[in-house]
């Protein structure tokens, strides 16, 4: 998709362009103002994608959540589908993850519980309103005001599960997509999000990724394999859970439900989190 000169290219209404923020496979993100309020806003477009489109505004206009983005507006024009956001001024939790690891910084597990914790708030509300997210990952989870708030992004692929009608489609990341999206397994969706939150927590806690390989046949395979091994430094509990989330075989998944009632979530940390930079 074109983003060099979207003044000409793009019907932006009542917002005036600022500045290119990332352009994806099907979508191009923008920053922006509103001539008259001069609110900062994000704005999200899709080209030939009325499918992504209209899954990502179902959720949106569902889901109102203080860990989860904030739909302003929505339009189409021609083959170009908007979406008016919220602008959130920090990096992702990818680009958070990336950080520590250059300066090889561990988070301690209460920092690991801080941070997922709201991640997990807001899947499991988004659950309750029977949508499920498909494309888990840190990239797609915002860091806000204070650097201590965590927003859930990108609901592109957001599916509406109400129905109970279990589906095949694959989609979201390798890396974090669960053993049943490469076997064509039907899913219902929430616990494809289970095993992304499970990749997530690994993550945060490990600085690196359960299911690595050198290309998207490797991961794959070592994802069907499931999890094996954790770094010396994870608690039992913290280990007990991973392996719960990470269950290769989804019926025996441990649902979000569950996850809230575990004991490494439910333990009271001491101390007032301060996180890294």
């Amino acid at each position: 998709m074109a983003h060099k000169i979207p003044k000409t290219i793009h019907d932006l209404k009542h917002y005036v362009y600022i500045t290119h923020i990332i352009t994806n496979k099907k979508s191009v993100l923008y920053k922006a103002q509103h001539s008259q309020t001069k609110q900062i806003v994000a704005i999200k477009i899709y080209e030939n994608a009325p499918i992504l489109y209209q899954q990502e505004i179902t959720a949106l206009t569902k889901l109102q959540h203080k860990n989860i983005i904030h739909m302003i507006e929505h339009w189409t024009s021609g083959k170009y589908s908007y979406i008016v956001l919220e602008h959130i001024p920090n990096s992702d939790l990818l680009e958070y993850i990336i950080n520590l690891n250059k300066q090889k910084i561990f988070l301690i597990e209460a920092e690991v519980r801080f941070i997922f914790k709201q991640i997990l708030e807001a899947v499991v509300y988004s659950h309750e309103y029977k949508i499920c997210h498909r494309d888990l990952k840190p990239s797609n989870i915002l860091i806000g005001q204070g650097r201590h708030h965590f927003i859930l992004a990108d609901f592109g692929f957001a599916h509406d599960f109400s129905s109970g009608q279990k589906i095949t489609k694959a989609c979201g990341t390798v890396e974090y997509a669960p053993p049943e999206m490469f076997t064509n397994k039907p899913y219902l969706g929430p616990e494809i999000d289970v095993w992304a939150l499970g990749v997530i927590l690994y993550t945060l806690a490990a600085l690196k990724e359960p299911f690595y390989g050198y290309n998207n046949v490797i991961i794959a395979n070592n994802v069907r394999k499931g999890i094996k091994y954790f770094p010396n430094h994870f608690s039992i509990n913290l280990k007990d859970l991973l392996l719960k989330m990470l269950n290769i075989d989804a019926q025996l998944r441990i649902t979000t439900k569950e996850i809230c009632q575990h004991p490494w979530i439910t333990v009271e940390d001491e101390d007032e989190v301060e996180l890294p930079f």
